[in-house]
Formats: structure tokens, sequence, C-alpha cells
């Protein structure tokens, strides 16, 4: 009885520094082995719950979630695999069935969480905890019907895994360049607002390896423009 309170009272322990002292590598991979010694099915439940509940205002700790189920992943392969599961199926059923941009509370709440769910499933990609065919996957059915929050859901994976991708090995390289080329195709075609446009061409810029950006960036100058940025930039500093 004793011995179950106690992992009971060190599995509370856990999840009170998951969600107030999570924020850096080394308390992460802490909370990992102290979780190692409390380690059930139940407790690995419990766990992937906790991660799933990040707060929508708390971005910033998804990395460090992410790491902690990869690191988690390797001697419990079921945390990983239950979190990327239940997000991509929150992905998935959301880019099909609540696919509106209409305003509201509502609404603006339900694209906080896709939009969470999608930099959860791309910093798991990161991480090695989450296939790169999972996130392409998502990417491939926002982009079945691009419009709405899908837009925004694949800014958001394209901000936040779509450099990784691109610059990655031959699997993902490849596949995630003719993914770039749909994406210009259907921005060009689309009838986006002007803030959707700019967060999806921005958001392709930033996969592009530095010296395509920088000539990218340089085709959208006259020369007079160029001129007057070496002069700001370079010669008069």
């Amino acid at each position: 009885g004793s011995r179950g309170g106690g992992a009971g009272m060190a599995m509370q322990s856990i999840l009170a520094r998951l969600a107030t002292g999570c924020g850096s590598k080394e308390a992460v991979d802490q909370l990992a082995i102290d979780f190692c010694y409390i380690n059930s099915k139940g407790n690995r439940r419990r766990i992937v719950k906790e991660l799933l509940a990040v707060p929508r205002a708390s971005l910033e700790l998804l990395p460090f979630y992410a790491r902690l189920a990869a690191t988690l992943g390797r001697c419990m392969p079921d945390v990983p695999e239950q979190l990327v599961a239940q997000l991509e199926r929150a992905c998935c059923g959301h880019a099909t069935q609540h696919n509106r941009s209409r305003r509201g509370a509502a609404s603006d709440g339900r694209l906080e969480e896709r939009v969470k769910n999608a930099r959860f499933l791309a910093e798991l990609g990161k991480c090695g905890a989450c296939a790169p065919r999972v996130l392409f996957r998502v990417m491939k059915l926002c982009l079945d019907d691009f419009s709405g929050h899908n837009v925004e859901v694949v800014g958001a994976l394209l901000e936040a895994c779509g450099r990784w991708l691109a610059l990655g090995g031959e699997d993902t390289a490849t596949p995630m360049a003719h993914m770039m080329d749909t994406i210009e195709r259907l921005r060009k075609a689309k009838n986006l607002d002007q803030r959707q446009a700019l967060l999806i061409e921005s958001a392709l810029l930033a996969c592009k390896p530095a010296a395509a950006r920088a000539r990218q960036r340089d085709k959208q100058h006259t020369p007079m423009q160029l001129y007057i940025r070496r002069l700001l930039y370079h010669d008069l500093t």
C-alpha cells in the first residue's frame, strides 16, 4: 500500500514538473530518468495525456515535450506511438470536418488547437519520434482543401519542420521539394487573403537554404534598392 502511494506521489510530482518546470533540456532529461523508476502502463498513459494537454498559449514547451517523448520512446516506444497517433488523428479529422475560418471564439480556439497539434507533430519529427511520412500525410490532407484553417496549419508545419524536411536525406528532401512546388502552385491559384498569402510565402522561403533565400530576396528588389540596402547595412556601418 505505502509503496503504491509513494509511486502515486512520485507521478504527481512528475506531472507537476511537466506543467511548470520543463523548460530546459536538462530538466527534461532528469524528468525522463525519474519517470523510469515509476514506469507502468497506467503511468505511460497518464504522461501521454498530460503531454497532449499542453496549453495552446505555451507553444514554447513543445520542443521540450517532444524531447521527453523521444527520450522515453527509446525504452517505452508506446509513449511516442500513442502521442503521434492521437495528434495525427486530431489533425486529419479537423482538416476534413472543421476547416472553417469563420470568426468567433470557438473557431479561433479550434484553429489554435490545430496549429498546436501540427507544431507538436513537427517537433516530434525533428526528435525522431514521428516518421516524416506522418507529416507529409497531414500536409497532403490540408492541401486537398487548401483554404480556411488548413492554410494556417500548412504554414505552421512549414515553419516548424519544413526546413528540416527540405534539407534532410533523400527520403525527405525529394518529397518535400514536390510538396513545396504544390504549395507554391496552390498559393498562386487560390484566392487567399493577403495575410494567408504572406504566411505561406514566408514559410516557404524559410524552408530553403540560405543562398536560395538570399537570391529570392534579391529578385524582389530593384538595382537601386539593392544599392541603397548595401549602403545602409554594409558601407555606412
